[in-house]
């Protein structure tokens, strides 16, 4: 499972209209956001985005009709290639590399406008539109209709209604003027807006949040009517626009050589060769085995829980029980494990009736037969069931190359690695690698040409062309050390 969060700019716009050059069309809802079920790959568009390449003064001057001289060399070059200034610049976010997969779920964000900033006595109702002529700025331009009768709104909503000198207000106030409410007015229950923030600062509050709360149906019905929103003003009611998006991706991987896997006693590896199951060893009953562990890795690291859940898991499966073991007796230790694993092993061999589960000179081992041959081996395996689990180091997250990219300044080695579509110094334990396969002149490359040397980098290319040896310079990494100790006052020199 990959995730993925998008967030959007304020200069950014989300789009499925978008100028690309390879002429493709990828499968964009009309928001620009790729659709649920899609199957994606490397460098396919997961959300279509825009940016103007113009800033928001030069914008401002574009609108006004004005003679605007865009960035010069940009438009020198597509006047080169008689081509048209595009004023818009593609920024979408694609599929990273090495993950395909397909599209599960998607969540988007919202950003939610406000009408103020200040929520304390802020009036929530008006008189009609006609009227709002000397209305304070505090005030709201949301009117109330005269076909609603204000005493019905108070006895629905439970609120105390504020004249503007805090006394109780007239019928005269009723009709004509505009009513305030007071955060020490209010005496509705369900609502905790003047409890979360001493300051009552409020800058993303939806203006009818308030009003799903109230009890009166018909008032929420007149409220929330579609004609009655869109002849309010545009500075009272905003459209909300999406901040992020968060893109989960399905993938499937099935293992390759280079893989991680490990077990539960701290016994990891790499899978170093994958066979098929023809060629895989078998049992006497013709059972192939599924995973095969080098032996070394159990003195190397001294855990011998392996050995004790192999054995028990084949005759807890054979019998289909559940084993739990604690810790041993430091004096009879040995033999209490002994005698519990040849106690299940003799009785899964007789319930079996197959004698080569237990040996009484090998016990716990079994001969296996070469898949490849059918010959027996000539020493007996440890056979039975363990939990292997499969890392995130996966090996396709891992392999990357590139041709040319960014260099250290000091140490004149490559850099960014393969998140950032650069490359990787070949380590100490790289080089171990290496070593152990005799590639002298593959080790050769990379610590030289490939890595710090500046003089022989810029005489690669020109004897290939030439096709003349190639003369190996000194690492940069050299001089670094040999500056380092002259820091420390050691003069290192050459004798000869």
């Amino acid at each position: 499972m990959e995730k993925y969060d998008v967030k959007i700019l304020e200069n950014e716009k989300l789009t499925s209209n978008l100028p690309l050059r390879d002429n493709s069309e990828p499968l964009l809802e009309k928001n620009g956001i790729i659709k649920i079920g899609s199957w994606v790959q490397e460098g396919d568009i997961l959300v279509g985005k825009i940016t103007s390449r113009l800033s928001s003064k030069q914008l401002s001057l574009e609108k006004e009709n004005l003679n605007l001289n865009i960035v010069q060399y940009e438009q020198l070059l597509y006047d080169i290639v008689d081509q048209d200034f595009i004023k818009i610049q593609e920024t979408s976010f694609r599929v990273p590399s090495g993950i395909s997969g397909r599209i599960i779920k998607i969540s988007i964000c919202y950003e939610k406008e406000t009408f103020s900033t200040n929520i304390r006595g802020l009036p929530i109702f008006g008189p009609p539109r006609s009227t709002l002529r000397h209305r304070r700025p505090s005030q709201s331009t949301l009117p109330i209709p005269h076909s609603i009768s204000y005493h019905t709104i108070y006895n629905s909503l439970g609120f105390a209604w504020a004249s503007a000198s805090g006394a109780t207000p007239t019928p005269s106030e009723y009709e004509g003027g505009l009513r305030t409410f007071e955060p020490s007015n209010l005496r509705a229950s369900n609502l905790n807006y003047w409890k979360k923030n001493k300051n009552h600062n409020y800058k993303r509050v939806w203006w009818w949040d308030l009003f799903i709360q109230f009890s009166n149906k018909k008032f929420q019905k007149f409220y929330l009517n579609p004609r009655f929103l869109k002849n309010q003003p545009k500075q009272f009611i905003r459209k909300s626009k999406i901040v992020k998006v968060v893109i989960y991706i399905a993938t499937q991987r099935k293992l390759k050589v280079g893989d991680k896997i490990s077990g539960r006693h701290g016994n990891k590896g790499i899978l170093s060769k994958i066979f098929g199951n023809y060629d895989m060893p078998f049992l006497l009953n013709g059972e192939c085995l599924d995973i095969l562990l080098n032996p070394l890795g159990v003195p190397s690291r001294m855990n011998v829980g392996q050995i004790l859940e192999c054995i028990l898991g084949l005759t807890g499966h054979i019998f289909h029980t559940k084993f739990q073991t604690v810790c041993f007796d430091e004096i009879n230790g040995y033999e209490a494990s002994r005698s519990l694993i040849y106690s299940k092993l003799f009785k899964s061999a007789n319930q079996t009736k197959q004698k080569w589960l237990f040996s009484k000179k090998r016990p716990g081992k079994v001969n296996i037969f070469d898949g490849r041959d059918g010959l027996i081996f000539h020493q007996s395996v440890l056979v039975g069931y363990a939990y292997i689990m499969k890392l995130i180091h996966i090996v396709d997250e891992k392999i990357n190359a590139r041709s040319t990219g960014a260099y250290s300044l000091i140490t004149q080695q490559p850099l960014r690695g393969r998140a950032k579509q650069g490359g990787q110094r070949v380590g100490e334990m790289e080089v171990w690698a290496l070593q152990g396969f005799g590639s002298a002149y593959t080790l050769q490359e990379l610590l030289t040409v490939k890595s710090d040397d500046l003089m022989g980098r810029n005489r690669l290319m020109l004897t290939l062309l030439k096709n003349t040896p190639l003369n190996f310079g000194t690492p940069e990494s050299l001089r670094v050390v040999l500056r380092e100790l002259q820091s420390l006052c050691l003069d290192l020199n050459i004798l000869y």
